[in-house]
């Protein structure tokens, strides 16, 4: 029997702080197995349009594979999420664009329990290693941001932040993104 598997629904939508707007949305889900209290795994997909050079929003699809680990130290929580990731994308802008991309990411989170409080602050870092792109750059992406998540009950919760991303990938983009994030998870086994 699994120490706790549970299956998770994420819906976000992200807003570019420039004359683009409404930047990208999308619908993740999937499945977290829970290993011990501080470390567990999960299998996600996710669905996405993002609006490209030709300002019309097309579809992606990814798949991840993660390994998460968290430590307590006081009242802060620090988390690490180790995430293979593999994409592709039906903008075709060149033949570049027709091979899946794969990364290696790595994303830091500093969390903040508030006593008696539903409301959780959070700052976080991530890195994109890219595994199968030609180029001299280790790291293509990095993203710094902070958010605010509310947990609504037991299993739903929403989350709204700003993010700093540089991506020399896509127009290449280096910009705010502001996110807004609802969760809802089902455990399926205890």
């Amino acid at each position: 029997m699994p120490h706790n598997l549970s299956f998770k629904i994420k819906g976000q939508g992200r807003i570019l702080n420039n004359e683009i707007g409404l930047y990208k949305y999308l619908l993740q889900y999937g499945l977290k197995y829970k290993f011990s209290k501080r470390v567990d795994v999960a299998f996600q997909y996710r669905s996405s349009f993002r609006k490209e050079k030709d300002d019309n929003f097309h579809y992606r699809n990814k798949m991840f594979a993660d390994f998460c680990t968290d430590i307590p130290v006081a009242r802060f929580k620090i988390e690490n999420r180790l995430r293979y990731q593999h994409g592709t994308k039906t903008y075709i802008n060149s033949d570049k664009d027709l091979i899946p991309k794969q990364y290696v990411r790595d994303k830091f989170v500093i969390r903040y329990d508030i006593k008696n409080c539903k409301v959780t602050p959070m700052i976080f870092g991530e890195l994109f290693f890219p595994l199968n792109i030609n180029k001299p750059e280790i790291i293509d992406e990095y993203r710094l941001g902070c958010e605010i998540k509310y947990k609504i009950n037991g299993n739903q919760s929403f989350k709204t932040g700003i993010m700093y991303q540089n991506d020399q990938t896509a127009f290449p983009l280096s910009n705010l993104l502001f996110r807004i994030t609802y969760s809802f998870d089902i455990r399926v086994f205890k």
